[in-house]
């Protein structure tokens, strides 16, 4: 998707096509945009995109997500997406809050020490309770 775009709510919900997802630089990703989509296994975001609550809802092919620097994410934006085994946080990260769901599959904590979660917002998975977190995050 081209920077500076932005895909309407709801424009490719459940679409079973969808392998491969780029956003460039500031795209704005609809309330439910890619929902449903559990055939996508590559999604690569750019600096200062936008995503729309549960816009990646359900998304299960989804293995690795990279949020990056200036990213804005609603509610929801990634849950149900339980393949998600790396996730990566950009470097100086303080606040995590309510945006964020970690699926079950996560092998590694991301938190890096300092980092602050919103109080009941952050779902963490059983699997994240047995890791031990790096830097004496949190």
């Amino acid at each position: 998707i081209k920077g500076g775009s932005k895909i309407s709510a709801g424009a490719f919900k459940h679409n079973p096509t969808i392998h491969n997802v780029i956003i460039e630089e500031n795209v704005k990703i609809g309330d439910r945009a890619f929902e449903g989509c559990a055939e996508i296994t590559n999604l690569s975001l750019s600096e200062g995109v936008i995503i729309g609550r549960r816009a990646f809802d359900h998304c299960r092919g989804i293995t690795a997500l990279t949020i990056p620097e200036g990213a804005s994410i609603g509610g929801g934006a990634f849950a149900g997406c339980t393949g998600i085994r790396e996730l990566t946080l950009p470097e100086g990260c303080t606040f995590l809050g309510g945006h964020l769901w970690i699926a079950q599959a996560l092998q590694h904590s991301p938190f890096q020490k300092g980092l602050v979660l919103a109080r009941g917002h952050l779902r963490v998975a059983e699997a994240l309770l047995r890791l031990q977190l790096q830097n004496n995050a949190i």
